[in-house]
């Protein structure tokens, strides 16, 4: 990660802060808007103790099939404006909403639960259990807590899901030559 942020003012201490230029950071997000108020995130990181925002710039890059990859070279990371600083309600940072939106390449389902959307993994041991009490909740791989669960797509699609219970492990998806799920694997 530091290869690619590091030569545009991103560092970090030796207690995972991060810092962009020197300045402690709240909010990194490197991701694409992708319309119907949903976005792909690359990578995300938050900081409660931090005094600033920040975000990437990338380059739009044509995959010669008539389809973009938002996700080209990084040509910059820049600070959010003071006002969007302060407007920003770090409860949606979070994750303490309940989202009933997803996007999976340029597709958008709206309405659809996390339990309706990992009913396609349980073949591969996945289970998602919701919790009472916010609305989200946790998912297992053959009975073990999952930290982070990554589907990525041959399409370009990403879903991702962190357990609000923590756990140990990132789980992620793996797909055929043809984009079929075949599986998933422990990282």
């Amino acid at each position: 990660m530091l290869s690619e942020y590091g030569r545009f003012g991103i560092s970090f201490d030796k207690d995972g802060n991060m810092y962009f230029n020197d300045e402690l950071v709240r909010y990194f997000w490197d991701g694409v808007e992708s319309g119907n108020n949903a976005s792909i995130v690359n990578y995300e990181y938050l900081n409660e103790d931090g005094v600033i925002d920040v975000h990437t710039i990338r380059k739009v890059e044509d995959n010669g099939d008539g389809s973009i990859n938002p996700f080209g070279d990084l040509i910059g990371i820049v600070k959010y404006t003071q006002e969007e600083f302060a407007q920003r309600n770090l409860d949606d940072l979070k994750g303490y909403y309940n989202p009933v939106t997803y996007v999976m390449g340029d597709v958008t389902s709206e309405g659809k639960t996390f339990a309706e959307m990992f009913a396609e993994y349980k073949a591969f041991g996945i289970e998602y259990k919701e919790l009472q009490e916010n609305g989200r909740g946790n998912v297992y791989y053959n009975g073990q807590l999952v930290k982070k669960f990554i589907d990525e797509n041959k399409a370009g699609g990403i879903f991702t899901y962190e357990s609000v219970d923590g756990g140990q492990i990132t789980v992620h998806t793996i797909y055929d030559q043809k984009g079929k799920l075949i599986g998933v694997e422990k990282q």
